[in-house]
């Protein structure tokens, strides 16, 4: 019996196909395999492929009066499925004709919420503002705030009690509290904007002696408590060099947060954009090379 393990979301096609082969392989399978043919899956879209175009989200702006950043949004998630969460929600003030924005300043609305509980087997607060939404992880203190409204929608959608609000509540605001508010992508104005007070918090938390300064150990640490830790020692080296311009061995609140934002400025966040952006099939490829055979075994 041939087993696998580990690897998550973004992987799993690929890792099924490697095992797939594997066992044709270890087994003996060739004579099936060539009858069958190769493995098709990569070809079989998901659920809001069919139909998706580039320009989709055109029509979503015509048809709901949603804003251009919430329609993008919305097309980049759900395909052409956007159409179906589109469907969820009752005019509202703040997105035109769609309903609310779940917080200000991030494209997610109340729609999704519905939608998600609906269709994708949504049934907890945290999941919604974590895995779902992803905005516990670009900024925790908006996820936050957003909670009483989420759970609220969650409720009348699922016919939650009053009691079962109560935990929901709580179990959520637990959850998002752990979160420092890692940024997804610093490309973007606006976002580097709203996770300020992210990143005043972590700089502030490891600056015990409030001088308005941090050095590189210190640096370290912000950067884990942000979700981000430097993967060795060289890095971070180098990254407190970048920074560190005038050699003084410490760096300010300002250069902190600059450094932090600016992707034309450091490596440190070109690398991150590089490791959210992999395809599959590059990170089961990575694997393999940063990995012997037998080390992938263990």
């Amino acid at each position: 019996m041939i087993f696998i393990c580990g690897g998550k979301w973004s992987t799993y096609r690929a890792m099924a196909e490697e095992l797939i082969d594997r066992v044709i392989a270890e087994k003996g399978f060739a004579k099936t395999h060539k009858n069958l043919g190769p493995c098709v899956t990569k070809g079989i879209k998901l659920i809001g492929g069919d139909g998706y175009h580039e320009l989709l989200y055109v029509q979503l702006v015509q048809k709901y009066g949603v804003s251009e950043a919430i329609a993008k949004h919305l097309c980049a998630t759900y395909g052409a499925a956007a159409f179906a969460v589109c469907e969820n929600k009752s005019p509202g003030k703040k997105t035109g004709k769609l309903g609310t924005l779940v917080a200000e300043g991030f494209p997610f609305i109340e729609a999704e919420i519905e939608y998600a509980c609906k269709h994708e087997y949504a049934v907890t607060a945290k999941d919604m503002l974590t895995l779902r939404m992803r905005l516990a992880y670009l900024n925790s203190e908006a996820a936050k705030k957003a909670i009483p409204r989420v759970v609220q929608v969650m409720g009348d959608s699922l016919g939650w009690s009053a009691s079962e609000r109560k935990r929901q509540t709580a179990l959520a605001e637990d959850y998002v509290g752990q979160f420092g508010g890692p940024i997804a992508d610093k490309k973007n104005a606006n976002l580097r904007a709203r996770t300020y007070t992210d990143l005043m918090d972590a700089f502030q938390t490891v600056d015990a002696t409030a001088s308005g300064y941090i050095d590189e150990p210190e640096l370290e640490r912000a950067a884990a408590k942000l979700g981000f830790p430097f993967k060795t020692k060289n890095d971070l080296k180098a990254a407190f060099a970048s920074i560190d311009k005038d050699g003084a061995g410490r760096i300010t609140e300002h250069e902190f947060v600059e450094w932090w934002n600016k992707t034309s400025f450091d490596e440190f966040s070109k690398k991150l954009h590089k490791q959210m952006t992999l395809t599959a099939e590059n990170e089961v490829a990575i694997d393999k090379l940063l990995l012997s055979e037998d080390a992938r075994k263990k």
